[in-house]
């Protein structure tokens, strides 16, 4: 018994780790909002150099015209590199925003620990598929 509560406690553990997350692009005028989202990719286009940033969320603003923020700037190698920049909006090329969708979360989280509930209710007990003793054989009647 015990192991089977540790065994559906450790799995359902697992959806606490999991999200479901909206991935949009922002708008040259929407471009205000961007510290309201969970994690924040900028790409540049600098002379025809492209750049990209990661950024947290409430690590970086719209002041003016200027993004400003910490976060992680990613070489063409894939190297990542932390910094603190100003990108001045007229180099930002794109800005992918992505934020927690609570309600499709709590869905899929409920979902799964019903499916999880129903396996286990289904399969029965740990050893209580059947009567004990009497060999296994019917009693004519």
């Amino acid at each position: 018994m015990l192991k089977s509560v540790v065994s559906v406690l450790l799995a359902i553990s697992m959806f606490f780790f999991a999200g479901c997350y909206e991935m949009v692009s922002l708008s040259r005028d929407q471009y205000k909002k961007v510290n309201r989202y969970d994690q924040v990719n900028v790409l540049t286009d600098t002379s025809g150099t492209l750049t990209k940033y990661k950024f947290s969320r409430g690590m970086c603003v719209l002041q003016k015209d200027t993004l400003v923020g910490t976060g992680t700037r990613i070489s063409d190698v894939g190297e990542e590199h932390n910094v603190s920049v100003e990108i001045p909006a007229a180099n930002i090329s794109l800005i992918e925003v992505s934020k927690l969708n609570l309600a499709a979360t709590m869905m899929f989280i409920g979902a799964a620990v019903m499916i999880s509930a129903g396996a286990i209710f289904l399969a029965g007990a740990p050893g209580a598929s059947g009567a004990s003793g009497g060999g296994g054989q019917p009693n004519p009647q």
